[in-house]
């Protein structure tokens, strides 16, 4: 049986996708863009913990395609990336038990 040396490029970004979803606090930045638009800043309010660690965070999900970012001027404006369904990811219904 062969033994593949590399992996599949839509495995790698399945596990990077696994990796975003699999963090409390990327979970919780994901389900404050579901709601509105954010700017990096007013998520490290809502979130209260310090910039680097929102930047790092902020920059696996965009890596993973979860989110999106549009600079408007000094600022970047964040949002769930097209196709993205929130609701299904996180499900509050499912998570209130």
């Amino acid at each position: 049986m062969p033994v593949f040396m590399y992996t599949h490029p839509y495995l790698r970004k399945t596990a990077l996708i696994y990796r975003a979803l699999g963090n409390e606090r990327r979970l919780k930045i994901l389900e404050l863009l579901s709601l509105s638009k954010r700017t990096g800043m007013e998520i490290v309010k809502e979130l209260g913990i310090c910039q680097s660690a929102v930047s790092r965070h902020m920059q696996l999900l965009f890596r993973s395609g979860l989110i999106v970012g549009k600079r408007v001027g000094a600022e970047v404006n964040f949002s769930i990336a097209d196709g993205i369904d929130t609701e299904s990811i996180i499900n509050r219904k499912n998570l209130s038990r």
